[in-house]
């Protein structure tokens, strides 16, 4: 049991620091090994996609949040993370509903932050508008 939130946020920050730590130990053991499906969105200047498993573990820990746990949901095609380095930098997340549409999920900023929702909006909306892979 969690005495406090600072131990709740101490937990979790030791979870994440396992999760993220060494990505060669991630690749001996041949997680990192199977590529990635294409991107759902190309992506275009500033909000680039995710490509392999190594850049989601290095985003997870540039971060400081745990996109690295999404691996097995990217190979689904369940979910796809974007690396955005302009405006802000942030990890956008872009979820399959019931329907099998992509629609948004998370914009997140370092360690969780949330960025504005009007940021978030455009940022979506700009990646939305890209052409869909493969179409």
């Amino acid at each position: 049991l969690f005495r406090s939130i600072k131990h709740l946020q101490t937990f979790h920050d030791e979870a994440l620091d396992a999760l993220n730590g060494d990505i060669d130990a991630w690749q001996r053991v041949g997680l990192t090994d199977k590529p990635f499906p294409s991107p759902p969105y190309m992506g275009l200047e500033g909000i680039h996609p995710i490509a392999n498993a190594i850049d989601l573990f290095k985003e997870g820990r540039e971060m400081r949040h745990c996109i690295a746990a999404y691996c097995d949901q990217v190979h689904s095609r369940t979910f796809f993370a974007y690396k955005v380095t302009a405006p802000v930098r942030a990890t956008l997340s872009v979820v399959r509903n019931k329907a099998g549409e992509w629609v948004p999920g998370e914009a997140a900023g370092f360690a969780n932050q949330p960025i504005p929702v009007e940021l978030a909006t455009m940022l979506f909306h700009a990646l939305f508008a890209t052409r869909v892979h493969g179409q």
